[in-house]
């Protein structure tokens, strides 16, 4: 149960708005070492049942595939909602101290998505509600559309802030 707790504190507090599973295995050693045997699936399971997590089963389309995209839910700025999401998160403490909403709200600045496609409408209306502000969605448009062949290893970053949008392409052989 420590692994679980400690697993989600990671994904809850992953820095970007949006995020395939296969991204979370690639950005933390703590996910990547300690969630074997279907964890991390059960786990975000658990956060879209809690409302943490929304996911999009097509998020992203690649040739005749398609890769979960999960977008975190942003609480509305009401007594009322944000108290019910603080109840929620202070479940996974971050080194014995409960998640605030700030911390959470940092988290979700960013848009990374890691993957090689083309991101689907569902996701673009999720991120398109009011509660997550105008963001600049065309960042999404500039996944690769095709990948590398088996022998090259690729991760292309794209990600938005409010320092503007920024592109990291690593390849090696």
């Amino acid at each position: 149960m420590l692994n679980f707790k400690r697993i989600a504190t990671e994904v809850i507090l992953f820095p970007s708005i949006c995020f395939t599973m296969n991204q979370l295995h690639k950005s933390s050693t703590l996910i990547h070492y300690h969630s074997g045997g279907g964890l991390l699936k059960e786990l975000l399971k658990e956060l879209v049942h809690l409302d943490v997590l929304m996911e999009c089963p097509r998020g992203i389309k690649h040739s005749s595939r398609t890769t979960k995209v999960f977008i975190k839910r942003i609480p509305l700025e009401n007594d009322n909602d944000e108290k019910e999401f603080l109840s929620i998160l202070s479940d996974y403490p971050l080194e014995n101290k409960p998640i605030t909403i700030d911390m959470y709200r940092k988290s979700c600045e960013s848009i990374k998505l890691d993957a090689v496609g083309v991101v689907q409408d569902d996701v673009y209306e999720l991120l398109r509600r009011e509660e997550y502000g105008n963001r600049d969605l065309s960042i999404l448009t500039l996944l690769p559309k095709i990948g590398c062949n088996k022998k090259c290893a690729s991760t292309i970053s794209i990600f938005e802030n409010d320092n503007g949008m920024n592109m990291n392409t690593f390849v090696s052989k």
